[in-house]
């Protein structure tokens, strides 16, 4: 008959028994039996020999464990007065001199129950329940994988799909969103399916989480935890292109020639002093560049006017193809015309002689003029502003 298990407990607390002492760990126990002694051979085994048991919030205590009672079944004569030594593996278990073993977290435990050399044992093998062990986490579903299909342009934006591989013991899955890295994850639903499509916004750089969810609630993220789906679209400023080349110069005759306005012209041009004479450029192009008036002695013959006034070599002529010339003084001189390009120096020159009146001889200078004739010419010359002469470049 068996001894109970109080007082092989009391027998062991009061140190009473060496075996019984050896039987006090946290992971075993013992119990002391009664018999004749063996008259054959004798073998025991422990039932139930596997069990797989949830994780479950024990009702008195508010732990979260798992619970099972094991017990020894004998065959044949065990020896009197010999004990039971019930042992268990693993952290956070215990198991009663009676067999009754507990866990705090999943895995799988081996039980083990000796008597006089005879030994015993059995598999408890604890899985995630309705709530979390006191040593860790009950485990998840199983990792899975996260990749982007495609970002496409739609009519409300752009169109993010996704899609993941399944995860090993998990019954839904939930999606999130958020915009830009450091975005704040929004839930946009759950699913039992592998892919996922969402609208996106037209421009952010645009981010999703999904997280697999097992029956008893434990999550797993996927990998990677946020994947970059839409990336940011960059407003670029506009393309201005360039101004257009400035049209080509006007090209101007290179040797312009004039005449008297409506009365052809004779060489030498013969003026009367004081006399205005009207001259125009011949066969000038229309819209083209301005030719430019001078002379050679602005004290005998000056230019008195002109469509326009150019600037050239930072001095105003008179320019334009009408211009007037004025006599001053008796004397001979040139009036040239030369067209308005920087490297076209070929004026169209003829001279002109100045007289009292067309029945005189014309006024020239013999030799060196006196003082008083001098003075007379160099009076003609003050036009303010316009250059009458003008020296071209060879």
């Amino acid at each position: 008959m068996h001894m109970k298990s109080g007082r092989a407990l009391v027998l062991c607390a009061l140190g009473l028994s060496v075996v019984l002492a050896a039987g006090c760990n946290k992971n075993t126990n013992n119990l002391t039996v009664a018999g004749p002694s063996p008259t054959g051979p004798a073998t025991i085994s422990i039932t139930p020999r596997t069990v797989e048991v949830r994780l479950t919030t024990n009702p008195t205590t508010g732990r979260c464990e798992a619970t099972q009672q094991f017990t020894v079944v004998p065959e044949g004569n065990l020896p009197q007065f010999d004990v039971f030594r019930w042992t268990v593996s693993g952290a956070d278990t215990t198991i009663s001199a009676s067999g009754f073993a507990r866990a705090g977290r999943v895995g799988s435990y081996a039980v083990g129950a000796d008597i006089a050399g005879l030994h015993a044992s059995a598999t408890f093998n604890v899985v995630p329940g309705d709530c979390v062990g006191e040593q860790g986490p009950v485990a998840g579903p199983g990792a899975f994988t996260l990749s982007r299909v495609s970002c496409e342009v739609a009519s409300l934006g752009r169109l993010a799909k996704i899609s993941w591989t399944p995860s090993s013991g998990a019954d839904k899955y939930r999606v999130m969103m958020h915009e830009w890295s450091t975005g704040v994850p929004r839930s946009l639903g759950e699913t039992v399916g592998h892919s996922y499509e969402q609208v996106a916004d037209l421009k952010a750089a645009t981010y999703f989480q999904v997280v697999a969810i097992g029956a008893n609630g434990m999550e797993t993220q996927s990998s990677p935890a946020d994947l970059l789906v839409c990336e940011e679209v960059r407003e670029e400023p506009p393309i201005v292109p360039p101004p257009p080349p400035p049209p080509p110069p006007p090209s101007c005759p290179a040797n312009p020639d004039f005449e008297i306005t409506g009365g052809g012209r004779t060489d030498p041009i013969m003026m009367v002093k004081g006399q205005l004479l009207n001259l125009n450029v011949v066969n000038w192009p229309t819209n083209a560049c301005n030719p430019f008036w001078f002379t050679n002695d602005p004290s005998v013959v000056q230019i008195a006017g002109a469509d326009t006034v150019r600037n050239i070599g930072g001095a105003n002529y008179y320019a334009g193809v009408n211009a007037a010339a004025r006599a001053i003084y008796n004397g001979s001189t040139t009036i040239c015309v030369q067209g308005d390009i920087a490297n076209n120096y070929h004026p169209g020159c003829h001279p002109v002689r100045v007289v009292d009146n067309l029945m005189t001889p014309a006024f020239t200078i013999d030799g060196v003029p006196n003082v008083t004739k001098v003075f007379r010419r160099l009076r003609f010359m003050d036009v303010p502003g316009i250059h009458q002469t003008y020296t071209p470049k060879k």
